[in-house]
């Protein structure tokens, strides 16, 4: 029997929840942060290669055209994910961005798992913008440093590893590292002296193209028309456009060093993210506008654009645009990861020496140093395409948690307990009168006395349709107040993330079954979508909890839940072999989870508890 306690309190154990300290605003880190300075990084980490390479690519093979309507579409899908991140910024303004909010609302195990992803994906993102810095820079000089370099060192073809060492690439690396190590303020200087450089560098290539402008390549039939792919086209073109707006994940890794974390994270997050889809917007319409579709290439669309049109000086603007660009991707994996590798180590779920801040600088020097040699050696030998499909996989594991993560929060008063105000001060101790709605077993649903007295004074009419249906509503709701809450969001998310992959897996590989009408497909069909939407409207009907933080992702359970399928969505379109390297990957970080992070968690030294609480300073009176 003691045995069998110890492997239930062990098995327990891994779905503990992080305590969060009282005052989150202390901390070892240098708060130096505003929100233009948030805003900018959140540019630099967006706008690599997407415009100068993505806008080519998704044109010539996709969507031609539409490409305009594939970035509109990916940005919303983008914007899904990012009024997320901007939720849990608010509230837990810590520097673990989706490790932390996992681990706070998830448990230990998912939440170690997240981090492991995100480890891995600034690291690759680090590593891919360094290749692609380094191939810029080649054409530039005609193919004059590959060339040079295969002379002397030439590994042959390989579907992993680069045909040449990459020691460009590799200097990029360690030369940014240089000003990510001095502080958390000089990243941020050297990242918005490159942005403004990149933005100008944009701003010129839009307005020239616009110069060149001829409608016909939109309109003209012979020239394709708008939509020479057709919708699927477009769509299709949208899944790859997700891609160019990764990055913004990376700016809630900043929150112990911005100054006002819970107000300026969700301005920089979502500014940031309507900014760069302005940008690729009006980039892919000066493109399209400026040649046919057709005569796009792929590879340096852009350039040949302008050298079509008579125009060769673009060749050098864009290729400065795109390498002060990829500079700031490079510093955007050399600045989060560390932060990451600093929040998992202050948990104790990796080793300690990672989390050592340098008392000068305030920096995780060790954690930097380290994930910038990791990094450079990666870029150093392996192929650039490899690394951008690992780089998609982990990108989209963690937005997918997330966005799951706000959906239970939601729903979860006692999850956490957001009892101060934006600026620090205590709230006083309110008094609050029940109603009948039970959030969960063992609590019940409160508001204040005020909302209440308000509500019974100030009835507001309601026509006798709308009565029935509020009639019915509360029936409803209270069938599920003899429910536990937070178990029936919980079961409820679980059925439609089943259903969700279910749906998309048939729609993926067994398209063709339904559309000659075989019937265990469409049966399939109409059980996964119900699988979707009945659980969905379940959490629909429940009580939310009231408002916490700055900001609050409207429309909840129906964004995360949109956000939820278009991220398992494109996950599921990847090669098979990115999910084998992910399980590896995976595989890798449970045995260093099991081996040591779940003996050496803070958490299992505390008292094992369901929920974690944030500022438990206001009392209840029941």
């Amino acid at each position: 029997m003691a045995k069998c306690k110890d492997c239930i309190d062990f098995t327990v154990g891994l779905t503990r929840k992080k305590s969060l300290a009282t005052d989150l605003m202390t901390t070892n880190l240098r708060r130096c942060l505003n929100t233009l300075d948030l805003i900018l990084m959140g540019i630099g980490y967006m706008v690599g290669t997407g415009i100068f390479v993505l806008t080519g690519q998704v044109t010539h093979f996709s969507a031609g055209p539409s490409v305009v309507i594939s970035f509109i579409l990916a940005g919303i899908a983008a914007a899904m994910s990012a009024v997320c991140y901007a939720e849990f910024s608010s509230l837990v303004p810590l520097s673990g961005s989706s490790y932390t909010y996992t681990y706070v609302v998830v448990g230990e195990i998912w939440a170690f798992l997240v981090g492991w992803n995100v480890i891995l994906e600034n690291a690759i993102g680090t590593s891919s913008a360094a290749k692609s810095f380094s191939g810029t820079l080649d054409s530039l000089c005609n193919g004059c440093v590959s060339r040079g370099i295969k002379e002397k060192v030439n590994f042959g073809e390989s579907a992993y590893i680069g045909s040449y060492p990459d020691f460009v690439a590799f200097a990029i690396i360690l030369f940014v590292m240089i000003f990510v190590l001095v502080g958390a303020k000089s990243s941020a200087n050297f990242n918005r002296v490159m942005v403004i450089i990149k933005l100008i560098v944009i701003a010129i290539i839009i307005v020239a193209g616009f110069m060149l402008a001829d409608l016909s390549n939109w309109i003209d039939p012979e020239k394709g028309g708008f939509f020479p792919y057709g919708a699927v086209g477009t769509i299709s073109g949208a899944a790859t456009c997700f891609y160019a707006f990764v990055g913004f994940d990376s700016l809630s890794t900043a929150s112990e060093e911005t100054k006002d974390p819970k107000r300026s994270l969700p301005i920089a997050i979502i500014g940031s993210l309507v900014i760069v889809t302005s940008l690729y917007i009006l980039s892919a319409m000066s493109l399209t506008l400026m040649v046919p579709y057709t005569d796009i290439d792929p590879v340096s669309a852009f350039t040949t654009a302008f050298v079509q049109r008579g125009n060769v000086w673009a060749t050098y603007v864009v290729g400065i645009g795109t390498l002060f660009g990829l500079a700031t991707v490079v510093m955007s994996g050399l600045y989060a990861t560390p932060r990451i590798l600093y929040a998992m180590s202050n948990d104790g779920l990796i080793f300690k020496f990672l989390g050592y801040m340098h008392p000068k600088t305030q920096t995780p020097i060790i954690s930097i140093v380290i994930t910038a040699s990791v990094s450079s050696l990666i870029a150093l030998f392996f192929e650039l395409k490899i690394l951008i499909e690992l780089l998609s996989i982990g990108t989209l594991f963690c937005f997918t948690f997330v966005a799951a993560s706000i959906i239970i929060i939601r729903y979860n008063e006692p999850t956490i307990n957001f009892n101060s105000t934006d600026d620090g001060a205590v709230v006083k101790e309110v008094n609050t009168e029940e109603l009948p709605l039970k959030a969960n077993s063992d609590t019940t649903m409160k508001y204040t006395s005020e909302t209440a007295s308000s509500v019974k004074e100030n009835p507001v009419p309601a026509t006798e349709p709308e009565a029935n249906n509020l009639a019915f509503i509360n029936r409803f709701q209270t069938i599920l107040g003899h429910f536990d809450k937070a178990d029936l969001v919980l079961r409820s998310l679980l059925i439609m993330l089943v259903a969700i992959i279910a749906f998309l897996l048939l729609l993926v590989f067994g398209i063709e079954y339904v559309t000659v009408g075989r019937w265990w497909a469409i049966l399939v069909l109409i059980v996964t979508a119900l699988g979707m939407i009945v659980p969905l409207l379940l959490i629909g009907c429940l009580e939310q909890c009231p408002k916490k933080g700055y900001f609050q992702v409207p429309l909840v359970p129906l964004i995360p839940a949109f956000s939820i399928f278009c991220n398992v969505g494109l996950m599921i379109i990847l090669d098979w072999n990115t999910w084998i390297r992910l399980f590896v990957w995976i595989t890798l970080g449970l045995i260093l989870y099991f081996a040591y992070g779940v003996w050496h968690s803070k958490e299992r030294h505390q008292p094992v508890s369901t929920y974690s609480e944030l500022e438990p300073t206001e009392k209840q009176v029941n």
